[in-house]
């Protein structure tokens, strides 16, 4: 696939080169991090310098919760794959198009085993623009489709290597790069709103519907105030309340048809959130098999380790009418 299949249109003066071929042109390169046999699980430590594997590429960002570390002297010794601030990294399995910008913090920390490592170089392509155009829905569509491997995608210096790449001039990937950084700042600004107002309503919602401290008629809390209690085959809980099977009550896993090899929106289980109703992002691609879904439909993880975590989202992010899918470790309501 060509860069005019993804883009049908664009700038005259912005190049059209292959990311490998803008790396190796800046000083740059695309690099796997070490082999297992350069690094074995007896190498990291407690202490010592980080080593970011796939589970700490976040939603853009490097996630240090749990990560693990190598001494000095072995971060010596594997010092080609080492990162530096505009590098990016990614996952070479499984959930291939999520990727981290690495920002000064992360200097010389380790690229581990199972990520892969683009470093743009200097002078042709500004590290952010690169970034956000690795981001864009139809570039992470490409590389999906482009991944090996039927049952769990697989990434390669390959791959990337052949993504087709456009360039604009310098001085336009910074303005670019700028404009959507403020714009990711605000909304990283808001997420956090929109956690803390979960948390809010999380509390509410315990405080009415498990304690059942609910305003009653007088606008006093119902069970403390002395509102009646009647039993049930779940405990007490308010007269006039009544005990049903969610069978009864929900559509689960509803029928929808999507046709095989149909581009649609896809969600991977990595898109839901475990502190929020918020799915992070989506890719297009073909339908195989999978849970499809629909605008006011809510999704929840069945397997584990997701499902112990707890992972939910609501769905609004589909147009009137469309169908979407996810995961088979999804399950719908």
């Amino acid at each position: 696939m060509g860069i005019e299949a993804l883009f049908q249109s664009f700038p005259r003066n912005w190049d059209v080169m292959l990311l490998g071929e803008v790396c190796k042109q800046s000083g740059g390169n695309i690099q796997t991090g070490p082999f297992g046999s350069q690094l074995h699980a007896e190498d990291y430590v407690e202490y010592g310098i980080p080593s970011i594997m796939p589970q700490n590429i976040g939603d853009y960002q490097i996630v240090t919760d749990d990560i693990a570390r190598i001494t000095p002297a072995d971060a010596q010794r594997l010092n080609k794959y080492l990162v530096r601030p505009g590098d990016i990294v990614y996952s070479r399995r499984g959930d291939i198009t999520r990727r981290a910008l690495i920002q000064r913090r992360e200097d010389g920390w380790l690229c581990d085993t199972g990520c892969l490592r683009i470093r743009p170089g200097k002078g042709i392509l500004h590290p952010e623009f690169a970034f956000y155009y690795l981001g864009h829905p139809t570039v992470r569509s490409w590389i999906a489709l482009h991944a090996v491997g039927a049952t769990m995608p697989n990434l390669n210096t390959s791959i990337l290597s052949g993504l087709p790449f456009l360039v604009p001039p310098f001085d336009e990937q910074k303005q670019v790069a700028a404009i959507l950084s403020c714009l990711d700042r605000a909304i990283e600004n808001l997420r956090k709103q929109n956690e803390t107002l979960e948390k809010i309503a999380q509390t509410l919602f315990n405080h009415w519907f498990i304690d059942f401290e609910f305003p009653n008629a007088d606008g006093k809390p119902y069970k403390s105030s002395g509102g009646k209690m009647v039993a049930s085959e779940l405990g007490e809980i308010p007269a006039g309340w009544c005990v049903g099977k969610l069978e009864e009550l929900i559509q689960v896993n509803p029928k929808e048809i999507i046709k095989k090899g149909d581009s649609v929106k896809y969600v991977d289980m990595k898109s839901l959130s475990t502190s929020s109703m918020e799915i992070t992002g989506y890719i297009i691609r073909e339908f195989t098999s999978g849970s499809k879904f629909r605008n006011q439909d809510t999704l929840l993880a069945r397997i584990t380790p997701c499902l112990e975590n707890g992972k939910t989202a609501f769905v609004n992010i589909l147009d009137e009418n469309d169908i979407a899918y996810g995961s088979t470790g999804q399950g719908l309501l």
